[in-house]
């Protein structure tokens, strides 16, 4: 990946890939069950982009689900790469709603970044792959736990 073989520079920060967004009716229902638990940001919740919700993640993955990460995301052919902060969880639900945040993941990064063309060329495939052999949608929440996975696809 073009990322780089180095994890330790992405201590701290975990990855996401997934092939599909959650359907508008599913996003409302996300709103609705994370506005009632968190009241007093309900305003918020309640126009929370959909592009920025996580729902129907096994309740693990979200009890693990880190603070910052990268997400990939790749609908068709074309590979979108997001930097993410976690803003709410409800494991039990299996949703996560987060922010788009570059300045976060460059806080908690130790290495610069290719650009997100760069990073399309060089990884639309290993992403394409990663999707296919996990049905679409995938956690990895330490950079660690991503390297290993990567080391059996390239075997």
């Amino acid at each position: 990946m073009s990322l780089g073989p180095n994890p330790e520079a992405f201590d701290g920060v975990g990855f996401t890939f997934s092939s599909k967004l959650v359907p508008e009716q599913d996003a409302e229902e996300v709103r609705k069950t994370v506005a009632v638990k968190h009241e007093q940001q309900r305003t918020e919740i309640e126009q929370w982009p959909r592009e920025n919700i996580y729902n129907g993640w096994p309740e693990a993955d979200v009890r693990q689900w880190p603070s910052t990460f990268i997400d990939f995301y790749m609908p068709n052919s074309k590979l979108y790469i997001n930097g993410m902060e976690t803003a709410f969880l409800i494991p039990e639900k299996g949703v996560v709603l987060c922010k788009r945040t570059l300045a976060a993941l460059k806080r908690d990064l130790r290495i610069s970044l290719p650009t997100c063309t760069q990073i399309n060329t060089a990884d639309a495939d290993i992403v394409a792959r990663l999707l296919k052999k996990h049905g679409g949608g995938k956690l990895f929440p330490t950079a660690n736990h991503l390297w290993k996975e990567l080391s059996t696809l390239e075997a």
